[in-house]
């Protein structure tokens, strides 16, 4: 039989493992109510710029924005089912939480390789060189924060197997 360490038994350092995990995914049903808003708003302005000006790479930024937004929307979804799960102590909803946030996690980094492929047409604008450096920063901070919950997601699991992983042993035979 072998047994795995668990990486982490407190959120953030300072509260518990579950209470911290469920006030992370509130923060997050949150964020995702507060992103999904200018999202939209912003593919629709890409949208009208495109067929105004007939602008083709504001209609590939209008794509990776409705990307983002759809994924907002399921990830939305996946949090709550995430949240009901971890009030209930199911393992079910919080091991599809955590297979969903891997492929996020996927997604997101592609989504952040596109973001820099795309801004380096407008690099040669001294105006947009900032507002592109804090575009990095932004995706960049995005992807190492979710790593830290998908590894304090994966400590839960760990954890909730462990416990149901309780078998019982018959030594009168």
């Amino acid at each position: 039989m072998t047994s795995q360490v668990l990486p982490f038994k407190n959120c953030c350092y300072c509260m518990p493992l579950r209470p911290g995990l469920l006030a992370w995914g509130y923060f997050k049903m949150t964020a995702d109510v507060v992103i999904a808003l200018p999202l939209g708003y912003g593919m629709i302005i890409c949208s009208l710029v495109t067929m105004m000006f007939r602008n083709f790479e504001f209609f590939a930024y209008s794509v990776v924005l409705l990307i983002a937004l759809i994924t907002t929307i399921a990830n939305f979804g996946a949090t709550f089912v995430f949240v009901v799960g971890c009030h209930q102590r199911k393992i079910k909803p919080i091991r599809r939480f955590y297979i969903y946030s891997l492929w996020e996690l996927r997604l997101m980094v592609v989504l952040t390789i596109v973001v820099v492929g795309l801004s380096i047409t407008f690099w040669t604008t001294k105006n947009m060189r900032n507002l592109i450096l804090v575009t990095y920063l932004i995706c960049f901070h995005c992807l190492a924060l979710h790593t830290y919950f998908l590894l304090l997601l994966k400590s839960e699991v760990m954890k909730l197997e462990a416990s149901y992983d309780i078998s019982v042993v018959n030594n009168s035979v």
